[in-house]
């Protein structure tokens, strides 16, 4: 179980393929620099940053928990603003094999980081903010 959040803006890359991309859909680099910057001042830590095949991750800790975070966008193609489209965050509560085995330990909406996400998007007028629990 998941909790992934969808946004919408057009602060970030989605429309310049980077040299360096696994893929061409590998955004996010900027968007996820920020966010975890954003979060580190709430107190999360985060030591992991790589790009992935659809976008970027980074794993991300408070006192009491660790979270895998998986950051991927998508351009809306608009010829005047190639940039704005919609980001997913997907957050997933690491868990040992036997709380997956028995479905113990789920991430839930009202985790302390989903707030801190929410809050850091909507104060910065992200728009078209959605989250849903989703299977992985």
């Amino acid at each position: 179980m998941a909790i992934a959040i969808t946004a919408k803006t057009d602060r970030f890359n989605l429309s310049v393929v980077g040299a360096d991309f696994i893929n061409d859909c590998c955004f996010g680099e900027d968007i996820a620099t920020w966010l975890i910057a954003e979060l580190r001042a709430k107190n999360f830590t985060s030591s992991t940053h790589c790009m992935e095949d659809f976008g970027w991750y980074h794993d991300l800790s408070d006192d009491v928990r660790n979270y895998d975070v998986f950051i991927g966008g998508n351009s809306d193609e608009l010829p005047d603003n190639p940039n704005y489209g919609a980001w997913q965050i997907i957050v997933e509560r690491k868990r040992g094999l036997l709380s997956k085995l028995l479905g113990r330990d789920r991430i839930v909406q009202d985790e302390r980081v989903i707030a801190a996400i929410l809050e850091t998007l909507r104060s910065n007028r992200f728009s078209e903010i959605e989250t849903e629990e989703v299977m992985k």
